[in-house]
């Protein structure tokens, strides 16, 4: 067993379950300790299932004691926070930019080894979207204070807990019409969870100077439009189901994104779509021709297939 000590932020997460069973299923012997960072009444039964030597640690990514004492004595960092629409605790700018300078900093005072860092595709310093121009000075922060940082952009991730084609299913269960923002039309480049882990863990495990300092945008092998994600989705469903794919102009998707906004306000319904969200579906969500990939990874992506969409299922 060696010496090497992993701390990993949001590892309760969708991205982050999947690289700790792959950890545990695979490297298991890769670090000799995992540390779990989380927010207090996280869910976190799923550890007893691991073949780890896992250390659970309760904090506030956007506490700067709570991330030294997370970050203090660990060779090898992964941060995986982020989130889909701002809450009455923290805004998008305290999660993808602040909360990831903050790391980075404290990262390299502490003579952490390497810091593997999770933005998304799309990511962006001149976006109408504020998700995206705080993922793009994430990004930087990280560069910036901890420059042999590696930073992963994924598209669309799917898989057995995602938010996307799970959304849209159960949607389609309750509803006969399915709403295309945009008329459908914004294209996406979806890639596996598992294939999103496989990438954090070459990171961990490659020599430095492979992967030090780089960006790699990660997405599948097949680019598709809002529109065809659908259709797979109807279609790879058990049992499959015909829905009604109605275009809704973007102005509308607004108004309606207004209405859940305000929702979450008075409520705390969690908004099934937000102002934001809209801002981004107007820009596609690609790989950028040229750029570092999966396959400089080492890693072939996973098909968009019925096999890789079978948690779709009713039964």
């Amino acid at each position: 067993m060696n010496s090497r000590i992993l701390t990993v932020f949001g590892a309760t997460g969708f991205i982050g379950r999947e690289l700790l069973r792959c950890l545990s299923k695979e490297k298991r012997d890769l670090f000799s300790v995992v540390r779990i960072f989380s927010r207090k009444n996280k869910d976190i039964s799923f550890l007893e299932n691991l073949n780890l030597n896992v250390k659970h640690i309760q904090g506030s990514i956007t506490s700067q004691k709570d991330v030294e004492s997370a970050i203090q004595g660990a060779s090898h960092v992964v941060n995986l926070v982020g989130i889909l629409y701002p809450t009455k605790q923290n805004s998008f700018d305290a999660v993808h930019h602040e909360s990831v300078k903050n790391i980075a900093r404290i990262c390299h005072s502490s003579g952490v080894q390497q810091l593997v860092h999770i933005s998304a595709l799309g990511s962006s310093l001149d976006s109408s979207s504020e998700y995206a121009r705080t993922k793009a000075l994430g990004e930087k922060a990280a560069l910036s204070h901890f420059p042999s940082s590696t930073i992963l952009k994924p598209s669309i991730v799917y898989g057995p807990e995602d938010d996307f084609f799970n959304r849209f299913y159960r949607m389609a269960k309750i509803s006969p019409v399915l709403p295309l923002v945009g008329g459908g039309e914004t294209k996406f480049q979806p890639v596996h969870v598992n294939d999103v882990a496989q990438a954090i863990l070459v990171a961990l495990d490659e020599r430095q100077s492979v992967v030090s300092g780089k960006v790699f945008e990660l997405g599948g092998p097949h680019v598709k439009t809002f529109r065809e994600l659908l259709k797979l989705m109807l279609r790879y469903s058990d049992p499959p189901l015909r829905r009604l794919l109605l275009p809704m102009p973007f102005w509308l998707a607004k108004t309606q994104a207004t209405a859940f906004e305000l929702a979450y306000q008075l409520f705390g319904v969690a908004p099934m779509l937000t102002r934001d969200q809209v801002e981004l579906l107007k820009v596609d969500n690609i790989v950028t021709a040229g750029s570092l990939n999966l396959l400089d990874l080492g890693i072939t992506p996973k098909k968009l297939s019925r096999e890789t969409l079978s948690y779709l299922t009713s039964r």
